[in-house]
């Protein structure tokens, strides 16, 4: 009865949410400012891998990014004149990226569209239906970003922790929540997300965990791991299909919102309209 009544709840959460409205504010704004496929896909993950602290604070850089690009990202980016983009992207720097770091990441997506066609040419090139999630596909994904040879950027051939910050791995135990984010706009065909990417199974998606998502999912005992790792979302993620199991991450906007509207508080979880 419990599984039902809070299917129920997060049910009506999810066809309440103000979808339309969280597009000027959410990332995502940015490949669908673009109609080509390709594009969409190369200014999707320059966004998503970027996404991270205050909203306010990454939106200018990755709209300053996309913007030396032109008219097409994926063309950009898959014939890259390195010294061009250099000047193009003097001075520009976020937190833990400098500037090279910056350029090593067009240049190794540019790589990556070389080599294997498209981004989705990569990511599905890793990935198996047989797997219960995409983490082994994605793993693989991030191993080749990051086997690009990048020594024409940095000068050498070892990566700086400022550009390896931008693709953590499943198999080092991260979350990897802007990755999964990433998944889910290339993915998911419902709501804001693109719907891209046809041969992966929505079910086999893993929730983009943050600490708003993680704080809600224990207080609902989805999951009773402290760590907010590569598990924990897994766990997450198979609490959610349970309740729906051809698309668990639908309630992925609802969960967020409510962690981050501060309305998740701490041990009065039973005056929580979720458990009602």
């Amino acid at each position: 009865m419990r599984g039902k009544s809070l299917k129920r709840s997060l049910d009506a959460l999810y066809r309440s949410y103000d979808f339309a409205g969280r597009v000027e504010h959410d990332p995502i704004i940015f490949p669908k400012k673009y109609r080509d496929k390709g594009d969409r896909e190369a200014a999707g993950l320059v966004a998503a891998v970027l996404a991270y602290g205050k909203v306010t604070s990454f939106m200018p850089v990755v709209e300053r990014i996309l913007g030396s690009m032109g008219e097409s990202p994926s063309a950009y980016l898959a014939d890259l004149d390195l010294r061009g983009a250099r000047r193009a992207l003097h001075g520009v720097s976020y937190r833990f990226q400098g500037p090279d770091d910056i350029l090593a990441l067009l240049y190794s997506i540019g790589g990556l569209i070389r080599r294997r066609g498209s981004l989705e040419g990569a990511f599905m090139a890793h990935y198996s239906g047989g797997n219960p999630t995409t983490g082994p596909a994605l793993a693989g994904l991030v191993e080749e970003i990051i086997e690009v040879d990048t020594s024409r950027v940095f000068g050498r051939k070892e990566k700086p922790r400022g550009f390896l910050q931008l693709f953590p791995s499943p198999r080092r135990g991260s979350a990897c929540k802007r990755l999964n984010l990433y998944l889910r706009w290339m993915v998911r065909n419902h709501d804001i997300d693109l719907g891209l990417w046809k041969g992966v199974s929505p079910s086999k998606l893993v929730v983009p965990l943050d600490a708003h998502i993680a704080r809600v999912s224990r207080c609902l005992g989805f999951t009773s791991r402290k760590s907010n790792d590569w598990k924990t979302a897994v766990e997450i993620t198979g609490a959610l299909r349970e309740l729906d199991p051809k698309d668990p991450l639908k309630y992925d906007f609802a969960l967020c919102h409510r962690g981050i509207m501060g309305l998740c508080k701490a041990n009065l979880c039973k005056e929580c309209e979720l458990w009602n």
